[in-house]
C-alpha cells in the first residue's frame, strides 16, 4: 500500500488528501493515514494540515527508492524472523539450527534490500 500511495503522489504531482489517496488504494482513509504517518516520519512526504492541506512527496521520485519506502513502513524489517523459544540443550538441532539458518536468512535479506535500493519511485511511476 505504501508504494501505491507514493506512486499516486508522484503521478498526481499535487497535494492529495488522505481521502483521495484512500480511493486510489480502495481502502479506508484511516488505514492510509497510518501509512502516511510512517512515510512522514521517515521524511519521504510532507504533510500540510488544514482545509488547503494535503500530502506531497518530500523528494523527487528519482530520489526515493523502494528500500526507502520499505524501511519507512515495515516495523519488522526481516523477511523471515526466527522464533524466540529458548533452545533445548539436549537437542542437537535446537542448539544449532538458529545460527545456521540466521546466516542464510541474513544473506537473503541483503539481496532483497539491494534489489529494492535499485528501484526508484520514478521507475514505478513511469510504468503507469
Amino acid at each position: 500500500m505504501a508504494v501505491h500511495i507514493m506512486t499516486a503522489l508522484a503521478y498526481l504531482a499535487e497535494k492529495a488528501s488522505s481521502e483521495v489517496l484512500a480511493r486510489t488504494v480502495n481502502t479506508n482513509a484511516v488505514v492510509v493515514r497510518r501509512i502516511l504517518g510512517d512515510l512522514n516520519r521517515a521524511g519521504l512526504i510532507h504533510a500540510e494540515r488544514g482545509n488547503a492541506g494535503g500530502f506531497t512527496l518530500a523528494r523527487t521520485p528519482k530520489q526515493i527508492s523502494l528500500l526507502d519506502i520499505y524501511r519507512a513502513v515495515m516495523e519488522e524489517r526481516e523477511l523471515v524472523s526466527l522464533h524466540e523459544n529458548p533452545e533445548n540443550r539436549k537437542c542437537p538441532v535446537s542448539c544449532k539450527v538458529r545460527g545456521t539458518l540466521a546466516a542464510h536468512l541474513h544473506k537473503a535479506q541483503s539481496v532483497y534490500e539491494r534489489e529494492l535500493q535499485k528501484v526508484m519511485l520514478a521507475d514505478i511511476e513511469q510504468a503507469m
